[in-house]
C-alpha cells in the first residue's frame, strides 16, 4: 500500500511539473509576443530531447500568436540542435 501512495505522489509531482513548464514556456511566448513590432521576427535556437519536447516548444509559440517553421541540421533528426522561425501574426 505504501509503494503505490508513494508511486502516485511522485506521479503526481511529475505532472505538476510539466505543467509548470509548459506555463513558462507560454509565458515566453507571450511576452516575447508584446515586446516584438508587428510582423517582428525572432529565431531560437534550442535542444529538444526528443519530438514530443519539440511539439510542446513549438506549439507554445504558435497558440500565443506566432507563426513560422522549424530547421534541423538533419530533417531525421529526433533530438539536438533546432531553429525556430518565427514572426508575430499581425
Amino acid at each position: 500500500m505504501t509503494k503505490i501512495v508513494q508511486l502516485e505522489i511522485i506521479f503526481l509531482k511529475i505532472i505538476i511539473w510539466i505543467f509548470e513548464k509548459i506555463k513558462l514556456l507560454n509565458d515566453t511566448a507571450k511576452y516575447l509576443n508584446k515586446i516584438l513590432k508587428k510582423r517582428g521576427r525572432i529565431i531560437i535556437e534550442f535542444y529538444p530531447k526528443d519530438d514530443k519536447e519539440l511539439k510542446v516548444f513549438k506549439n507554445s509559440f504558435i497558440n500565443n500568436g506566432f507563426e513560422g517553421y522549424m530547421v534541423k541540421n538533419k530533417p531525421s533528426q529526433k533530438s539536438g540542435q533546432t531553429f525556430l522561425l518565427l514572426r508575430k501574426k499581425s
